[in-house]
């Protein structure tokens, strides 16, 4: 399918451009998949034609590629994520499988113990390698104990499981924010890099001095002033 679909029922950017059209069984109609990265269009469109010819349900499909399938392992996480907020708006980001460690950028169990085994010793650099930890922050308490032995831990800022709820970045979820606000903003400018938020602490990469970071913290200014930006 080459053009784009007329009023979809789901339409998602993340990971790509991808517009979905339900039957009234909420099987897989019709799909459009818009990205310059043809090895990630073939592949979900792959997956998308199996769903429809064999009218499976979509979510079980994806699952089933996730814990089966190495490829393209983090956005497919992001479309299973945009999938289940579609069926399930009230299911939130509360997602267990056996191999992702963080929920939110989709980073496995594995390549965080790479990391460590690696030589990376704490929280932050897990989070500035991987995003994880960085987004609501429940990962943090799977992370700590496979640290343990890995040296002293730097002790920053961080948003617990327990308090996740009452902690919010601009009126929002952490991830909502990150998701609805601060990725579409900085995706405009080219030499900023988000690489993690941590309770009430951003962390970037760029020039500190440069136009972008100037906005950047204008922008943050305008959305919530407790935010602390930091330069890495």
């Amino acid at each position: 399918m080459n053009t784009s679909l007329i009023a979809p029922d789901l339409r998602t950017k993340r990971p790509c451009l991808i517009e979905l059209r339900f039957s009234k069984f909420n099987q897989v109609r019709e799909f459009f998949i818009d990205t310059e990265n043809d090895e990630l269009k073939n592949y979900l469109g792959d997956l998308l034609s199996s769903v429809q010819q064999n009218k499976s349900s979509l979510s079980e499909v994806i699952l089933s590629y996730l814990q089966n399938d190495e490829r393209f392992k983090v956005e497919l996480f992001d479309f299973y994520k945009e999938v289940l907020m579609y069926f399930n708006p009230n299911q939130g980001l509360v997602i267990d499988t056996s191999e992702i460690l963080c929920r939110c950028f989709g980073i496995t169990r594995n390549e965080v113990q790479n990391l460590i085994s690696n030589g990376a010793k704490d929280l932050l650099t897990i989070t500035n390698l991987t995003k994880a930890g960085g987004g609501c922050g429940s990962c943090a308490v799977d992370i700590r104990p496979m640290l343990k032995g890995q040296g002293s831990e730097r002790k920053i800022p961080e948003v617990t499981f327990l308090n996740m709820k009452k902690e919010k970045v601009a009126g929002k979820r952490p991830v909502d924010f990150l998701r609805e606000d601060l990725f579409p903003f900085t995706d405009k400018l080219n030499d900023i890099d988000v690489e993690g938020l941590v309770g009430n602490h951003l962390y970037v990469v760029g020039d500190e001095e440069s136009e972008s970071s100037l906005k950047l913290k204008d922008f943050l200014a305008q959305k919530d002033k407790t935010i602390s930006l930091f330069f890495i």
